[in-house]
């Protein structure tokens, strides 16, 4: 399965134990995780200016993300505004892209939509259910 984790759940990962923690996890072991290079910035300046993170623990991140998941170069931008918050339309587009099977995001204004072109946007919480596990 190919999924998308948006920037807040990649955050939360990485922060703090818990359904966003374990749905990285799991994706990295079992899926493919796919992200673009909007995401990765967005990734790499939250967790600088929001998280205090260090350059080099980001390079870190970063390099890690990039070496175990499906990074989209250029992604096309949508032709009509989607989202209720534009940046979101990126991450959209970055899931539409690649074909993916499932996005997963705590994001309010993605998660209204519930579906974009096929592709359901879920909670973390939710991810078990199409994973198949816990």
């Amino acid at each position: 399965m190919k999924v998308v984790l948006d920037t807040n759940v990649l955050i939360a990962a990485y922060i703090a134990q818990g359904h966003c923690a374990d749905v990285f996890e799991q994706v990295i072991a079992e899926h493919t995780l796919v992200t673009s290079e909007f995401i990765l910035k967005e990734l790499d300046h939250n967790l600088q200016k929001k998280f205090r993170y260090t350059l080099q623990e980001v390079q870190v991140i970063s390099s890690f993300l990039t070496t175990h998941s499906l990074v989209l170069q250029n992604v096309p931008p949508l032709t009509k505004r989607v989202s209720r918050d534009r940046s979101d339309d990126h991450i959209l587009a970055a899931a539409y892209e690649a074909k993916c099977d499932l996005l997963v995001t705590g994001d309010l204004d993605l998660r209204v939509l519930k579906f974009f072109r096929g592709i359901p946007i879920i909670p973390p919480r939710e991810f078990w259910k199409f994973s198949g596990k816990k």
